[in-house]
């Protein structure tokens, strides 16, 4: 990759229906703030614990991944890279 460093920003949990192939989000609660810069091919490995306040079958856990300084108001559409693992929380 080139161009301006990358920031891994932020992880949420969230509470979705998957419905034809469709995702809609119905409740998201950010979880961790990440700031790094990262150089062209340069790699950054962070290990973290996870404590989601939502629980249920099926959230999703999600990283977003950002070119320079991330927007007010992350989301899946405005971030460089997304990643997100499909869990089941219980209390």
């Amino acid at each position: 990759m080139t161009g301006q460093p990358t920031t891994p920003f932020w992880s949420s949990s969230d509470q979705v229906t998957v419905q034809n192939n469709s995702t809609q989000v119905i409740r998201t609660d950010r979880l961790q703030d990440f700031e790094k810069r990262l150089k062209s091919n340069e790699t950054w490995r962070h290990t973290h614990t996870v404590t989601p306040r939502l629980t249920g079958d099926r959230l999703r856990l999600t990283y977003l991944l950002y070119r320079g300084d991330p927007p007010a108001t992350p989301t899946t559409g405005n971030a460089y890279r997304n990643l997100h693992l499909w869990v089941n929380v219980t209390t």
